[in-house]
């Protein structure tokens, strides 16, 4: 080999001519195999097969971590991979075509940076699918990968036997971006379980939207695992089509998170069929996530199911449970078992047209703080080994079935129940907190009532307020115009201060009637309230009245408007034959007192003989 330098030409060795030839083609290749590193999918290429070299420019299939494929116009738009493939990512470019890209077992396709991005401005269009009995279809999204926004991932179920099918997984940070995915189930006695999507480590599902499908056998499913989360996400998971046919469901397991995804389960659209639901287990939480359960439209079956189970919790989320829309058929249904609890959420139970929602709660499970709110033919159920049940608030007209004591009143609300709290066995009600809770209707649980802090509001107008039991105001305050059929006991002898004051601030003076016995102890207080300008005053109605020595009235005037003279206010109206016993220590009886422009003579032998009257005088 001759070699020029200037006009001068040198004759080197043969062996270095050969070695320097060698190192040139090594240099070239190198360069030619880092480039080829990514690749552009051609306008025209031989065939769909992602892994063939000669359908990309330049000739190298892209399979590697930093590798990028590029799709653009082509006129083959489905592509299939031959081969397990990893890449950084793909990107459409503005004006690319519509492709659609299947993985079937055992082929996979891992993202390991970027994850997609799609600037083509159309939907893109991914599947996984199950070709043989080894494994299935797998897209994969690791470290901080994204699945892009208009983009639809189908994962479906598999065509044979005890086979799962095909798969969308995301671990590490990886993100669902804003893209659609789609979990079909099974066909009838063939798959193990329908298609599924996968949250692993601090994956989130971002602001993705997950239609989880029903078939004939199993229904497609999700499933968060370690501390993956629903981010945004919008996930819907429907009943099965047939009898026996499997609905589909979302799974959270470990410490998952709902996050703030909005979750909506549907019954069975054939009877037999399984409802669509959302599972929590271990220690996962609810968060701020808002579910929907539907009622059934198929008689005899059911809604949608909302489960919880060994410490998971609804946290502060928000649930509307559904009643039914058919004559026969059920409604949805939240169910509370395990350890699990409702935390600080809020839970809405409507009627229906046959059954009414319900939510349930058994085992070790508590209401926590709570908010309740049934409504119509909705229901309340609770058969739990925990005494006493902590519910944080109630309210609506639906119905409470309780086999333990109810605690309510812990998220402080003041609210109203005009329905009905039904017990079966030895289930009093307490009211704690700082709010007031009004009971509006006529009540059935027979253990009784206490009243530890916050103030009891008692409104029905038939039946018993508070069931046929005892009422005991250890601390708060009772009051209302309604009707008590057991027995009252205001104040404990010897705690902070309770009061028994029927108005309970308002404007409007009321009457509280109490069909049996009232006791006012050493620490209770009768808080009295004349409006004297339109003469009108509370009355306690009560059959029989003992003043225990130390207990207070409070006299409470609104307006400053001078009385009639003679007029005659009843206080406690005593409908027993004997007389009250005792006094109150700031009120002796025949004493007068002045409060603004009027002047007031007691009596506790007014009325009929045997009641407590204040008289105006001059």
């Amino acid at each position: 080999m001759n070699q020029s330098i200037g006009s001068a030409t040198y004759s080197l060795p043969k062996r270095l001519a050969n070695m320097g030839l060698t190192l040139v083609v090594v240099a070239v290749l190198s360069a030619t195999k880092s480039y080829a590193a990514s690749a552009t999918w051609r306008l025209s290429p031989t065939n769909g097969d992602w892994n063939t070299a000669a359908n990309w420019m330049p000739h190298t299939v892209p399979n590697g971590s930093t590798d990028t494929a590029t799709f653009s116009v082509s006129n083959v738009t489905d592509i299939s991979l031959s081969a397990k493939t990893t890449l950084d990512g793909i990107v459409y470019e503005p004006g690319a075509s519509a492709f659609a890209i299947d993985v079937s077992a055992p082929r996979k396709l891992t993202f390991v940076g970027a994850g997609i991005a799609n600037n083509s401005g159309i939907v893109q269009n991914f599947a996984t699918n199950v070709e043989n009995m080894d494994s299935s279809g797998v897209i994969s999204f690791t470290n901080s990968a994204t699945a892009g926004s208009m983009t639809v991932f189908t994962n479906n179920a598999s065509p044979q036997q005890f086979e799962d099918g095909g798969v969308t997984k995301f671990s590490g940070n990886a993100s669902a971006g804003s893209a659609l995915f789609i979990n079909n189930g099974a066909p009838p006695e063939v798959s193990l379980s329908g298609g599924r999507t996968e949250f692993h480590d601090n994956s989130t599902a971002a602001n993705g939207v997950f239609i989880n499908n029903p078939n004939a056998f199993a229904g497609g499913f999700m499933e968060f695992f370690d501390s993956a989360n629903a981010g945004n996400g919008t996930f819907t998971c429907f009943g099965g089509m047939e009898n026996a046919a499997g609905g589909s469901t979302v799974f959270f397991n470990a410490y998952s998170s709902a996050a703030n995804g909005t979750f909506v389960t549907y019954g069975p659209t054939a009877a037999g069929g399984v409802a669509g639901s959302v599972v929590f287990n271990d220690r996962t939480t609810a968060d701020h996530g808002t579910f929907t359960a539907y009622g059934g439209t198929v008689s005899p079956e059911g809604g949608g199911e909302i489960i919880f189970f060994n410490s998971s919790t609804a946290a502060a989320g928000t649930f509307m449970i559904e009643g039914s829309s058919v004559s026969g058929a059920q409604g949805g249904e939240l169910e509370f078992g395990n350890n699990s609890t409702a935390g600080s959420s809020t839970i809405i139970i409507n009627g229906g047209e046959g059954a009414g929602g319900e939510c349930s709660f058994a085992d070790d499970s508590d209401g926590g703080a709570a908010r309740m709110e049934i409504f119509g033919n909705g229901i309340l159920t609770v058969i739990t080994d925990t005494p006493p049940f902590p519910l944080g608030s109630i309210e609506g007209d639906g119905l409470i079935s309780t086999s333990r004591t109810l605690e309510i009143g812990g998220n402080n609300l003041s609210t109203v129940f005009s329905g009905v709290i039904q017990s079966f066995g030895n289930s009093p009600v307490w009211k704690v907190g700082s709010g007031t809770l009004t009971l509006a209707g006529a009540n059935a649980y027979g253990a009784g009532t206490v009243v530890m802090s916050g103030g009891l509001t008692i409104t029905n107008t038939v039946g018993s307020g508070t069931g046929p039991g005892p009422v005991e105001v250890d601390g708060g305050t009772l009051a209302g115009s309604g009707i008590i059929a057991g027995t009252v006991t205001i104040g404990t002898g010897s705690g902070a201060g309770a009061f028994l004051a029927p108005a309970a601030g308002g404007n409007r003076p009321a009457t509280l009637t109490i069909q049996s016995a009232l006791t006012f102890k050493a620490d209770g207080t009768y808080t009295y309230q004349l409006n004297t300008k339109r003469a009108r005053a509370d009355q306690i109605v009560a059959n029989g009245v003992t003043i225990e020595s130390g207990a207070q009235f409070s006299f409470v005037a609104v307006a400053n408007k001078r009385l009639t003279p003679a007029t005659i206010f009843t206080a406690i109206s005593n409908t027993s034959a004997n007389p009250i016993s005792g006094t109150f220590a700031n009120l002796p009886d025949g004493s007068t007192f002045t409060v603004g422009r009027n002047t007031f003579q007691v009596s506790y032998s007014g009325g009929d003989g045997n009641g407590l009257t204040l008289t105006v005088v001059p």
